[in-house]
């Protein structure tokens, strides 16, 4: 009896696992409705450091949860092509103007995003994007598990992509960024919270009271 509590308790546990995002849709910059607004926000940064409200999304220019360890950035440079299109047009402009970024040799820097709940699924949408004519065909690979890849030009306009994840037991979700030849960047990131996953915690001490009420009969 003692060994079969255990296991139970065992099973209830929860898994220690490192977070893998499942990268999903992308596609170039075009409009500011393709900035998701799917379940409610957790945050959003706009590295140019002030704040835009795109399609119902506030951007703010200092986050409190996601930092990354590359730190140079340019205003009013790397967005030089016309405005996105969709109402908030120019907002999303504005804020894919600027960028976090690192040149060689440090090719490759990390997203840190903390304070997230464990358990929890997240969605994750990222921007790379360099309208300027010395940087307007450059790849990023974002990788968490799985690699996203995004090109700054992509037909001038640069590309986002969207993934999702399922916090880990230590609440800090780290995406690793990186070119081959001219290092990291991040024009703008949001994480966004989806839904939480089923308790395995409660299954398992539900099967449990479910074996002991069997025995007592």
């Amino acid at each position: 009896m003692k060994t079969q509590i255990a296991l139970l308790l065992a099973l209830a546990a929860p898994a220690l696992q490192a977070a893998t995002i499942t990268w999903g849709a992308s596609g170039a910059v075009s409009t500011s409705t393709e900035i998701s607004t799917n379940g409610t926000l957790f945050e959003a940064w706009n590295v140019s450091g002030g704040n835009e409200t795109i399609n119902g999304t506030t951007f703010s220019g200092s986050p409190t949860n996601i930092s990354t360890t590359f730190f140079n950035d340019i205003n009013a440079d790397f967005w030089q092509s016309p405005d996105p299109g969709g109402p908030d047009g120019a907002a999303y402009g504005r804020a894919l103007d600027d960028a976090r970024w690192a040149d060689s040799p440090t090719l490759t820097g990390d997203i840190t995003v903390i304070n997230l709940t464990p358990g929890v699924t997240y969605e994750v949408q990222v921007w790379n994007a360099d309208t300027r004519g010395c940087c307007n065909n450059r790849t990023r690979t974002y990788t968490a598990g799985n690699t996203l890849s995004l090109n700054t030009g992509n037909n001038g306009f640069g590309q986002w992509g969207i993934g999702t994840f399922v916090a880990d037991a230590g609440g800090t979700q780290t995406i690793n960024v990186a070119g081959p030849s001219w290092g990291p960047q991040l024009n703008m990131i949001q994480v966004r919270t989806l839904v939480p996953e089923p308790s395995v915690s409660l299954l398992g001490l539900g099967a449990l009271g479910l074996m002991l009420r069997r025995r007592r009969a």
